[in-house]
């Protein structure tokens, strides 16, 4: 499947109006925008996302971000409504084993972190993950990333936590149909359930959005 081939999904990621940002899925000729992003985020950023110092993004790594299809690789890009600049990018890679598991990286740019545009890109993406049939999603971080650390402790689904050693974590998040997690909150006793964050805005992706029957 190709992101064209997602009917309507472009259209109804309208969820960061509030907050002054438009959100659309990255295409294969986004350069531009990956390398906007990049060179927003400082030292410290680039270390958290990466996981090593980083002083520039390699041709190949342009490459390797831009190579998105809607279905095996897909991302989201946040850009400010009035200069449409971009601001954050959110990811996901299917493992080549497990078609239902997915690997996640997410950077929003040093001037617009603590505003909510790392949730609002993580809900986002989790609704297309959903809506393609992914059902886990993997993130290795820094344990010093208190970002990540914060937008999980909020989150409404089930986490768990492996150490891999030297400061890096890998989380693995087991994904609901956000449209039904207050059916899945209702559920007495239910494990792994966290409070509703009402503060900020849901996507509205509606699971007809996708055709998994065009991969």
């Amino acid at each position: 499947m190709t992101v064209s081939n997602a009917r309507g999904l472009q259209t109804t990621l309208t969820a960061g109006a509030p907050l002054g940002v438009g959100l659309r899925l990255l295409q294969p000729n986004d350069a531009p925008a990956v390398q906007a992003v990049f060179a927003g985020l400082g030292p410290q950023s680039r270390w958290l996302r990466f996981l090593s110092g980083k002083p520039a993004l390699t041709d190949a790594d342009l490459r390797q971000l831009t190579s998105v299809d809607g279905w095996t690789h897909l991302a989201v890009v946040a850009s400010t409504l009035t200069s449409q600049q971009p601001i954050g990018i959110a990811r996901f890679v299917r493992d080549r084993l497990d078609a239902g598991s997915a690997e996640v990286a997410l950077a929003v740019v040093d001037a617009w972190q603590r505003r909510g545009i790392g949730g609002l890109l993580a809900d986002c993406l989790i609704a297309c993950a959903v809506a393609v049939g992914v059902r886990r999603l993997t993130m290795t971080v820094s344990a010093e990333n208190a970002g990540v650390r914060a937008l999980l402790d909020r989150s409404q689904l089930e986490v768990t936590r492996m150490d891999l050693g030297f400061g890096v974590w890998e989380y693995a998040v087991a994904l609901e149909r956000p449209w039904d997690d207050q059916a899945r909150r209702s559920q007495p006793g239910r494990s792994g359930a966290r409070p509703v964050d009402a503060g900020r805005p849901r996507p509205t992706i509606a699971p007809e959005t996708v055709d998994p029957s065009a991969a």
